[in-house]
């Protein structure tokens, strides 16, 4: 049984991005929107994987440190983090952990679509 994911993530506990591949991550400059594109495991016994898109938006504070790797970079965990509020919007910050290291950002609202 296929679990039917929300357009909107409001809390990581409730969903697991591990041994998702990062395919592409696509910045927006116009909507300060990150896009990732990545194969999402909807099925791990059968190593089934899906096509879909972590869109976070109005992104501020993008950071990547991660190392050179020589392959396919996955994301381990995504943890959210204590937000800040800026010209009285409050923007959640989020942590990726990769297999390469980590990236951060502050953004809004996060969406997970296919």
């Amino acid at each position: 049984m296929e679990f039917e994911m929300p357009n909107e993530i409001t809390n990581f506990d409730e969903i697991s991005f591990h041994d998702s591949g990062i395919n592409k991550v696509i910045e927006d400059i116009d909507t300060a929107d990150i896009t990732y594109e990545i194969d999402y495991p909807v099925d791990w016994g059968n190593n089934k994987y899906e096509k879909r898109q972590l869109v976070f938006r109005n992104t501020i504070n993008y950071e990547i440190n991660e190392i050179p790797f020589g392959s396919k970079k996955q994301i381990l965990d995504i943890t959210e983090l204590e937000g800040i509020k800026t010209d009285n919007i409050l923007r959640r910050q989020i942590k990726i952990e990769t297999n390469a290291g980590y990236r951060k950002l502050y953004c809004t609202r996060i969406e997970f679509t296919k």
